[in-house]
C-alpha cells in the first residue's frame, strides 16, 4: 500500500501537489520534492518501515603511532549495544538550537586550536511551534585574543564585541543558570533536547573548548539532535547547509550568514517546519567520552585574570588561565583529548527508512565499549 501511494503521488504535477496539500490544510511551502513527502505522509495506508531495535556497532583495532606501509589492522574488540527505539521514543516540550560561532583564520597552522566566541541559544516551545525565548553572549578569546580578519569579515563579530565580553568560563555559567533556570537541564533526566546543524558544534567546538577552560563536559550535550541529517533523513534529500535547507522549504534566511545568533534562528524555522510536518525529534547522535567524568561541573568559579602573571616560564607563551595552563599544554592536551576520546555514535530518527550507521569525523579516536554503554544507559538514547 505504501509503494503504491508513493507511486501515485510521484507522478503529480507541482500546482496538483499544492491543491491536494491545500485541501488538506497543510503547508505549501518547499520545493516538488519536499511536497512529495509531505503529502506521502499525511496519506491513510501509508506506514513508514521502523525498526523495534537498533544496534550500534564500534569496533576496536590494532594500531601503532607510526604504522608501515601496508598496515594490517586486526579487530580486538567487538562491542554491540542494541537500543529498543520504541520504548525510548521522547517527546520532548521544548527543544534548543545551539550554533556556535569561534575564532578561524583563512590559512590555519597545524595543529590550530579554535575557541568558541559566540554562544547563541534559541528556545522553541515544540506545542506552540515557535521561538518562546534565546540566550545571546560573545566570549572573549584566550589563546587568539586578536581576531584574524576573516574571522571578522565571515562571523561579523568585532574585536571590540570579544574584547568586552566574558571569559568562556564566566559565559558557560550564565548558560547554565539560563537553562536551570527554565527547568531545562536534570541530573536525573533530559527534560530539553539540543538541535545543532551537524556533529561539529558539541563534538568539536564544545569539547575543545572545555579542555581549554577546564571544564567538565556538561551531561546535557552527550545527545543531540542533528538537523542536518533528520531533514535529509525526513524529506529524502541531499544534506545541505542551512541556506540549501531553507530553499527546499522555500524559506528566505533572515539576517546574517555566519551570526551564530542568526544561523541559530534560521535552524529554528527550519525545525519548527519539520515539527509541522510531523517529524518526530528525538536524539540521532550521541557522544561518549571515555576520558571525561559524567558528573555535572557545579563547582565552577569567576576565572581570574593578572596581566603580570600571563606568560609561562616554561614556554614563554601567554597563559589562559591563572598560570595553570598555557597554549602549548592546551595543544597537546587538545591532541591527547583526540587521540582517546570517543567517536560520535549516530543513530538514525524513528522516522527513517535507512538502518542506522556510524558518523566518522574528521577526528578520529579510539572507544571504550564499556564506557559508552555506561554513559548511554543514563541518557534515554532514542
Amino acid at each position: 500500500m505504501s509503494n503504491l501511494i508513493e507511486e501515485q503521488i510521484n507522478r503529480l504535477s507541482y500546482n496538483v501537489l499544492l491543491k491536494e496539500l491545500a485541501q488538506r490544510n497543510l503547508s505549501t511551502r518547499g520545493n516538488i520534492d519536499i511536497l512529495k513527502t509531505r503529502l506521502t505522509r499525511s496519506c491513510k495506508g501509508y506506514e513508514e518501515q521502523v525498526y523495534k531495535f537498533v544496534a550500534v556497532i564500534d569496533f576496536e583495532a590494532t594500531c601503532t603511532a607510526e604504522p608501515p606501509n601496508p598496515y594490517i589492522q586486526e579487530i580486538i574488540e567487538f562491542p554491540i549495544v542494541l537500543i529498543d527505539v520504541v520504548k525510548q521514543e521522547i517527546v520532548y516540550k521544548f527543544v534548543a538550537v545551539i550554533d556556535f560561532e569561534a575564532t578561524c583564520t583563512a590559512e590555519p597552522p597545524n595543529p590550530y586550536i579554535q575557541e568558541i566566541i559566540e554562544f547563541p541559544i534559541v528556545l522553541i516551545d515544540v506545542a506552540k511551534q515557535e521561538i518562546v525565548d534565546t540566550f545571546h553572549s560573545y566570549c572573549k578569546p584566550i589563546l587568539q585574543p586578536i581576531l584574524s580578519d576573516y574571522c571578522k569579515q565571515l562571523t561579523g563579530i568585532t574585536q571590540e564585541q570579544v574584547n568586552n565580553a566574558s571569559v568562556f568560563t564566566d559565559v558557560f555559567i550564565n548558560v547554565e543558570k539560563w537553562l536551570n533556570d527554565r527547568n531545562l537541564i536534570s541530573d536525573s533526566e533530559q527534560k530539553c533536547l539540543f538541535i545543532t546543524d551537524g556533529p561539529a558544534d558539541f563534538s568539536k567546538y564544545l569539547r575543545m573548548q572545555c579542555e581549554i577552560s577546564h571544564i567538565i563536559y556538561p551531561n546535557w550535550a552527550y545527545q543531540w539532535f542533528n538537523v542536518k541529517k533528520a531533514f535529509s533523513d525526513f524529506y529524502f534529500v541531499m544534506r545541505g547547509r542551512i541556506q540549501n535547507m531553507l530553499e527546499n522549504l522555500h524559506l528566505p534566511f533572515h539576517g546574517n550568514l555566519h551570526s551564530g545568533l542568526d544561523d541559530a534562528i534560521n535552524i529554528g524555522r527550519i525545525v519548527i517546519q519539520l515539527i509541522q510536518d510531523g517529524c518526530v525529534l528525538v536524539s540521532n547522535e550521541c557522544y561518549a567520552l571515555s576520558r571525561v567524568t559524567s558528573g555535572r561541573n557545579t563547582s565552577l568559579s569567576t576565572a581570574q585574570y593578572d596581566p603580570a602573571k600571563m606568560i609561562c616560564l616554561n614556554c614563554s607563551k601567554s597563559h589562559f588561565k591563572d598560570q595553570r595552563s598555557c597554549m602549548e599544554d592546551a595543544v597537546k592536551r587538545i591532541q591527547r583529548s583526540e587521540s582517546h576520546h570517543s567517536r560520535i555514535h549516530s543513530n538514525q530518527s524513528i522516522s527513517s527508512k535507512k538502518i542506522p550507521s556510524l558518523l566518522d569525523l574528521p577526528y578520529p579516536s579510539c572507544t571504550n565499549s564499556q564506557t559508552f554503554r555506561h554513559q548511554s544507559s543514563s541518557l534515554r538514547l532514542s
